[in-house]
């Protein structure tokens, strides 16, 4: 079956989200972890290894690598994941945990004695550290309350009291004041009976 022009721009679309997805977020995190690898590195490889050079780039490639390899693995897994469930924390960490672990079992694969506990370490910094990213990010980039501090209480659960419109607060107003207003005119007619009562006792 011939391959149309459509056709080819749709497998042109999908191969374009594929690397904006996938690929440019693992290329992305691999620099910036191996950049970091390097100048930790060459830190730690002048100052305590006997062959510097060889220290900082077998350092700069595994953190590249550990980089890339989590990030790519964390959004395959979220990218299966149902879409209603992808952005809860729960989720994300699982999902990152889970890609740490693998990618730390496939570095350890010649390594038989240590690898469960690579895999176990790479993939519970890689949680802690999605964790702890979700607790920044939902913290700093909260968008400030402006409610009014009174308003604020009137909306709580825990204080009886409610907001209500201008109008109706006008209505409760005019009914609170009338009816003090007819309490002043009742006490009113009372001092006025016991004024003429005290002057026909006078009388």
């Amino acid at each position: 079956m011939a391959v149309t022009a459509t056709d080819k721009a749709m497998e042109a679309t999908k191969l374009d989200l594929y690397a904006r997805s996938f690929l440019l977020p693992a290329i992305a995190t691999g620099l910036g972890t191996g950049a970091i690898g390097l100048v930790g590195g060459s830190a730690y490889g002048l100052l305590n290894s006997p062959r510097p050079v060889a220290f900082t780039g077998a350092v700069t490639v595994q953190s590249a690598y550990y980089g890339a390899s989590i990030i790519l693995a964390r959004s395959c897994l979220l990218a299966a994941c149902p879409p209603e469930y992808r952005d809860k924390r729960s989720v994300r960490t699982l999902a990152s945990g889970t890609a740490g672990a693998l990618s730390g079992l496939l570095a350890s694969t010649w390594q038989q004695s240590t690898r469960f506990r690579t895999a176990a370490l790479i993939g519970t910094i890689s949680a802690v550290s999605q964790l702890g990213y979700d607790t920044l990010y939902n913290r700093y980039s909260r968008t400030p309350d402006r409610t009014p501090f009174l308003e604020r209480m009137a909306n709580s659960r825990f204080i009886p009291l409610r907001s209500m419109p201008d109008d109706e607060y006008e209505g409760i107003l005019n009914e609170r004041i009338a009816k003090i207003d007819a309490e002043i005119s009742s006490l009113e007619s009372q001092i006025g009976s016991l004024q003429s009562q005290k002057s026909q006792l006078t009388t």
